[in-house]
């Protein structure tokens, strides 16, 4: 390995050390106790991005002489203040939505210092990507889930009423006769809608769709998440009314593994489709 190949790896190696440590901070958000689940793969279809969007990279890397790297350390000084407001509270949003700016900026630029310009136009979407494995700020996602729980319970008691049960809605309940149904937040759908929409972002950024079809896309994987997790509440609440609790119990967390499969795969085949 010659000098100028060394002196190209060792920033690349510094950044990614960088991210690392920083995902790891973030995976405490990927619990099987949070709403972000899937933040999991976030980074690994980040990768599939750059790696698709980024094929030419090498032939930059042999045709660019070196590249000033002074701006990369002016982020680095901004980097440093941030990640240690974010090291008390690794839950505290705010700093992290912060500290992934600063990293996605800091990318780009290393990029462009050592690849050129056309290598960071194609790293743009790669990074973008990477802000789906972030919590969404606090009054977004209570606002999405307060409204996603409302409709849950509003569809799957009408639901209910079609198949013959005297259903009436009582808060985040629902009450047939003596039986109260609870529709929790974590039933609200919220998980399969926040994944689908990053699953929906990947395909359509992987498979280069075009911005309608891509804007499709999305509104389909929306409506997806929303009608497979309303397929799962109505399907569990008739479980429970005609089994009870035990029934319920038993069959949660299969009915919930296959609403989100079907929506996945319903998904992948409409992008198929187009």
């Amino acid at each position: 390995m010659n000098a100028d190949r060394f002196f190209r790896l060792l920033p690349i190696a510094g950044l990614s050390w960088l991210w690392g440590a920083f995902f790891f901070r973030v995976h405490l958000w990927w619990n099987e106790a949070s709403y972000y689940t899937y933040g999991w793969i976030v980074p690994l279809f980040a990768w599939l991005l750059f790696v698709r969007y980024c094929r030419g990279w090498s032939v930059h890397l042999e045709q660019k002489s070196g590249g000033r790297l002074l701006p990369v350390f002016g982020l680095l000084l901004i980097y440093v203040p941030l990640r240690l407001m974010a090291e008390p509270d690794p839950f505290w949003r705010f700093p992290l939505w912060l500290e992934a700016s600063v990293l996605v900026s800091l990318t780009l630029t290393m990029v462009y210092c050592l690849y050129g310009a056309s290598t960071t136009r194609a790293a743009l979407i790669p990074c973008a990507f990477l802000f789906t494995a972030l919590p969404w700020p606090a009054g977004a996602e209570t606002a999405l889930v307060q409204g996603l729980t409302g409709l849950v319970v509003s569809a799957t008691t009408e639901g209910l009423l079609w198949f013959g049960h005297p259903a009436e809605i009582s808060g985040h309940a629902i009450r047939v006769g003596e039986d109260t149904i609870l529709i929790n937040n974590a039933c609200s759908g919220i998980r399969s809608f926040q994944s689908l929409l990053a699953i929906g972002l990947f395909l359509a950024a992987y498979f280069r769709l075009k911005l309608p079809v891509a804007f499709a896309t999305l509104v389909f994987a929306v409506f997806a998440a929303f009608f497979f997790n309303l397929c799962r509440a109505l399907i569990l609440a008739l479980i429970s009314l005609d089994g009870g609790d035990k029934a319920y119990a038993t069959w949660h967390d299969p009915v919930g593994y296959g609403s989100v499969t079907a929506a996945f795969l319903a998904l992948v085949i409409f992008v198929w489709l187009f």
